[in-house]
């Protein structure tokens, strides 16, 4: 992409994998708020990029083929196991993937028509948003309310 993405998404790209009602486990199936917010950009006509931090096994060119994803390697792609019995889900974290960097920004991606930020783990800071200059800001902000232990499950924070 020469010019720099209209829509720009922020956060981590992921992995879920779901068990249902005891069942077997689903292979990985990608996404990640970045991933879903910049597809639907693209399905409209709106050059979209990522700035994220993932591992070498996400399927960057198979998901997002005409998205500019930037950012850095994580050793590992944040990556959630979904257990869902009757009308509930469990969610326990697999993996992480790395914290993003304001200095991790491609250069002329300051100003973005429309920033998406959405945080997976925390892996941006809550003061990110005021990395940019967009002309309109959407925040999804369920990676800075959730919270996991040593066990990786995953619960909220009050708010």
């Amino acid at each position: 992409m020469l010019k720099p993405p209209k829509f720009l998404a922020i956060g981590h790209l992921s992995f879920d994998v779901n068990i249902v009602d005891g069942g077997s486990p689903s292979s990985r199936i990608p996404g990640g708020a970045s991933a879903y917010a910049t597809l639907v950009a693209k399905k409209h006509g709106i050059s979209s990029g990522i700035l994220t931090s993932v591992g070498d096994d996400y399927p960057v060119q198979e998901i997002l083929s005409g998205i500019d994803v930037r950012g850095s390697k994580s050793e590992h792609t944040s990556s959630f196991a979904n257990y869902y019995e009757g009308d509930n889900r469990n969610q326990v974290l697999i993996a992480s993937g790395s914290k993003i960097f304001k200095s991790e920004i491609p250069v002329g991606w300051t100003q973005p028509n429309i920033l998406y930020a959405g945080p997976l783990l925390h892996e941006l800071p809550t003061d990110s948003v005021n990395w940019f200059e967009p002309k309109l800001s959407c925040l999804v902000p369920s990676g800075w309310l959730r919270r996991w232990g040593p066990d990786g499950v995953v619960t909220h924070a009050d708010v």
